[in-house]
């Protein structure tokens, strides 16, 4: 990956506490759909961020949009040189 790229991550960010309100509701029945057919789970922002930083990447925006879904940003880590696919 080059320095300077960048990957977008289009996805449903879980809140870290669940509240009432429809959009937590939403990402619960989500995640219990997923949990069930295939063995997956919606994350928070924080297990979005462990999971890219053991691929040496990091998030540098979350851009939310007029739905359910955000635009993470994401990017290698400064200084990382095992993501350049040119060496």
């Amino acid at each position: 990956m080059a320095p300077d790229a960048r990957l977008f991550v289009i996805e449903r960010i879980a809140p870290e506490r669940a509240g009432h309100s429809p959009l937590d509701r939403s990402v619960a029945r989500a995640d219990l759909n997923m949990l069930v057919s295939l063995s997956g789970r919606e994350r928070s922002e924080a297990q979005y961020r462990a999971l890219f930083a053991t691929g040496a990447l990091e998030i540098k925006e979350v851009i939310s949009t007029a739905g359910e879904f955000q635009v993470m940003s994401v990017a290698a880590l400064r200084g990382d040189a095992s993501l350049d696919v040119a060496s």
